[in-house]
Formats: C-alpha cells, sequence, structure tokens
C-alpha cells in the first residue's frame, strides 16, 4: 500500500470536478488519494504517474 502527501502544483479548472486547489496538500492513505470534500478516491494508485493520470491536477510527491 501507498502511503504519502502529495503537493498539487497545477489544476485544469475547465474540467477538475474535485475543486483541487495550487498548493494545497493533500494524502494518500493505503493507496487512496484523499479528496478536498475529505473522501477517498473509489480507484487506488501506486505511484505519482498513476495519480497525474487519472486527474485533471498534476501533483508532485513530498515528504511525510
Amino acid at each position: 500500500m501507498w502511503n504519502t502527501k502529495v503537493k498539487c502544483k497545477k489544476v485544469y479548472k475547465n474540467l477538475d470536478v474535485h475543486n483541487f486547489e495550487v498548493g494545497d496538500y493533500y494524502e494518500v492513505i493505503n493507496s487512496r488519494l484523499i479528496l478536498p470534500n475529505g473522501e477517498e478516491s473509489y480507484r487506488v494508485y501506486d505511484t505519482i504517474e498513476q495519480l497525474n493520470e487519472c486527474f485533471y491536477a498534476v501533483f508532485e510527491e513530498v515528504e511525510n
């Protein structure tokens, strides 16, 4: 299971439906991204690349 913290670097506002904000930090717990509304993503992710492919936002992994 992947557990980390990510920082949002870019958001495609016209396409994003999750209300991610540039500069905000989000947690990945048990391979699920914790969304801005506090819910877990329905899909699991193992890498930052997978995460970036699945949302209209760009994230970078930060140290825990």
